[in-house]
């Protein structure tokens, strides 16, 4: 068959479709161009679409582009090929009986009523497909994206922490850089969907400025929470040989998961500067990721994004990680520390007097700092950028 035959069959299918459905068939002779579509769903089925322009009007006529662009958004791929310079049709793999049988038994050769059966076929296949309601993305996005934080960050403390005293396996600064890459990590992987948040006072401190709707804000703290605390879980099941060698559940093995005080010996850091400590760390979180997210600053590339912020956070463990460990997020801090009370360490070191009852102030004064710290910003720099 040459091609001249296999764009009648083309053509004829859809004039039968027309006659079957009793709407008459425009004579082609008062149209000066003629266009047929092959559509083309993400299965790999074809639909064939008769559209034709009036005289005089160009086929790239503003409502042929948004027919294609429906059939676009609808996440089917359209080709157009012009009967009058295409010598060769290749034949739809599929059988045209699927238009008739898909559609009811109605007829479709316009643009809308195109569109409307990929709609109508995306719809009948929509079973196949997981199609969640956006705050459940977000919120999975979230779980994700903390538990990776943490799974690396505290990845990072549990090597140095039980790789012996030859520093093979490095030092603070492996931490540092290790929570700075975890970072980094969790915003690649999260960024798109939900913004990447990851920690409860970057939240807070984002639906202040507007940045996000407050429905948002239980829901990414939940998921922050559920994260960090299955990163935990995950994390002591695969250093629990090296803990019970360190010693076991002890004062020690217990900084792996959570942050503590510095307890040097020679002076120890008051209730007064550790609640400053983590106000100041959290305000400075805030401001990194502000400057680094703001197009009117610098205007960094999205896809430098995620490693800056990483380097700032590990600029921050590297001069404010002394006094009280620099958690800095609420999730990142207390569902480790959860984890280690329900785990078996003991409650007098996680939550109780031995450290002064120090674990509200990583876990509630970051939520101060991440707002202050996002206000200051807003107020000696967003505000005053240039209005286009």
């Amino acid at each position: 068959m040459d091609g001249e035959e296999k764009r009648e069959n083309k053509i004829s299918f859809v004039e039968r479709i027309n006659r079957e459905s009793g709407r008459v068939t425009e004579d082609p002779k008062k149209h000066s161009k003629k266009e047929v579509w092959v559509l083309e769903d993400v299965t790999g089925n074809e639909y064939v679409s008769d559209v034709s322009s009036a005289a005089g009007r160009q086929t790239n006529s503003s409502w042929m582009k948004r027919g294609k662009n429906l059939f676009e958004e609808l996440f089917y791929e359209a080709h157009p090929i012009r009967q009058q310079n295409q010598h060769h049709l290749a034949k739809a793999g599929t059988d045209r009986k699927l238009v008739r049988e898909q559609s009811g038994e109605s007829q479709y050769s316009t643009t809308e009523s195109t569109a409307a059966f990929v709609k109508e076929d995306y719809i009948s296949r929509d079973n196949m497909k997981i199609r969640l309601p956006e705050l459940v993305r977000q919120f999975s996005a979230e779980v994700l994206g903390t538990f990776l934080l943490v799974l690396f960050g505290d990845g990072a403390i549990a090597q140095v922490s039980l790789g012996g005293k030859g520093g093979f396996f490095g030092n603070f600064q492996s931490i540092m850089f290790g929570y700075g890459f975890a970072l980094m990590i969790g915003i690649l992987v999260s960024g798109g969907v939900s913004g990447g948040h990851l920690n409860p006072a970057v939240t807070l401190a984002m639906a202040v400025l507007r940045k996000c709707s407050w429905i948002q804000v239980p829901i990414y703290m939940l998921a922050q929470y559920l994260g960090a605390f299955l990163a935990a879980a995950v994390l002591y099941g695969i250093y629990a040989d090296g803990i019970n060698g360190a010693g076991g559940k002890i004062p020690g093995t217990a900084g792996i998961f959570a942050s503590y005080p510095y307890s040097g010996g020679e002076w120890e850091p008051s209730s007064v500067t550790l609640a400053f400590d983590q106000i100041l760390g959290t305000a400075l979180l805030l401001i990194i990721i502000l400057a680094v997210t703001d197009d009117k600053n610098m205007n960094v590339s999205s896809g430098l994004v995620p490693l800056l912020i990483g380097l700032g956070l590990a600029a921050i463990h590297n001069s404010f990680g002394l006094n009280a460990g620099c958690a800095i997020n609420p999730a990142r801090d207390f569902s480790p520390r959860l984890l280690t009370l329900m785990a078996g360490w003991d409650s007098d070191v996680t939550f109780g007097a031995t450290n002064n009852y120090f674990f509200w102030i990583p876990w509630l004064l970051p939520h101060i700092g991440g707002v202050l710290g996002a206000l200051l910003y807003q107020f000696m720099i967003a505000i005053h950028h240039p209005v286009d």
